[in-house]
């Protein structure tokens, strides 16, 4: 299979791997099998990050399917992190930042993002690396994973928390699901909640168009009750 997608297999053969990952996930794929995966996958991104968009999807469905068993997002950990300063990858630096370089205030106007239907043409034509926030939740089970994506230096966690505010379920999902796990960690609860202010990005798609008082607004972050002022929230 993996030969296949080499020599120009493409999309139907990437299909077909998604539902054998999905088949054998806990018993017929070995730490090698995982890591010849890992590395299909993430040079298949590397070509494609400026070209074939539903090439990039399928990549990252692979990626969240193989990684959904906690043994395997460890190999990844392992293949693609340098413990010794938890640095990751440039592969899958490049994935991480493709998904939290995504500016949500810049989404398309009327694409219908239903998750009940699934991907449509344009969805994968707007946002081909939604699934990467998928690939993150799983990562940040693992230690290591977690110390990638919170390592203040990488600028990682800001720009993650901001994909809550996207309309495409997938990716906000990701976010949200990223979040969580790290903040089962108490040692991040003060980082969290002083300087990334999490509990306002938590709060944001709460916000109704509904005016305050200044008695409501009194120890308030401004932009709450300035998204609470638009008529259009």
């Amino acid at each position: 299979l993996l030969e296949g997608i080499e020599y120009g297999g493409g999309e139907k053969i990437l299909k077909v791997l998604i539902n054998y990952i999905a088949d054998h996930l806990e018993h017929d794929l070995s730490d090698e099998d995982v890591c010849a995966i890992l590395d299909s996958m993430f040079d298949q991104l590397t070509t494609n990050e400026d070209g074939d968009r539903t090439i990039i999807n399928l990549c990252l469905i692979v990626l969240n399917n193989l990684t959904i068993s906690e043994h395997h997002a460890e190999v990844l950990c392992k293949h693609a992190i340098n413990n010794d300063g938890y640095v990751p990858s440039p592969a899958l630096h490049a994935m991480i930042t493709h998904f939290v370089s995504h500016n949500p205030q810049k989404e398309e106007e009327g694409l219908l993002y239903d998750p009940k239907i699934g991907f449509s043409s344009d969805m994968i034509r707007e946002d081909p690396w939604a699934y990467a926030g998928n690939i993150l939740t799983n990562l940040v089970r693992c230690e290591s994973g977690r110390k990638v994506i919170l390592r203040q230096s990488l600028g990682y966690m800001p720009k993650l928390l901001a994909q809550i505010r996207s309309k495409n379920p997938v990716r906000r999902r990701g976010a949200v699901a990223v979040m969580r796990t790290c903040l089962f960690d108490k040692e991040l609860h003060w980082w969290a909640l002083n300087e990334l202010k999490v509990t306002t990005t938590l709060l944001i798609p709460c916000v109704v168009a509904t005016p305050m008082t200044d008695a409501e607004k009194e120890g308030m972050d401004p932009v709450l009750w300035m998204a609470a002022a638009d008529p259009n929230k």
